[in-house]
């Protein structure tokens, strides 16, 4: 149990690495040409919009009151 259990630690470590090395490779290419746009290495949530061909970023906010606690 012990050893399955740092083996998927090990999984995870290694991902984690290869995560941070494809960030900072992202950095360096930002650093070297300030100014310039590069897309976001997280995913943006985009929604289409009323004409097929453009889509917007958008966010589903939603707000609740607890009027019992007011």
């Amino acid at each position: 149990m012990l050893a399955a259990r740092t083996t998927r630690l090990k999984e995870k470590l290694a991902k984690l690495e290869e995560e941070v090395k494809r960030l900072k490779a992202i950095e360096k290419q930002m650093l070297a040409a300030p100014g310039q746009r590069y897309p976001s290495p997280i995913p943006i949530p985009s929604m289409a919009t009323r004409r097929a061909r453009l889509c917007m970023v958008g966010y589903n906010v939603q707000a609740a009151v607890d009027t019992a606690n007011i």
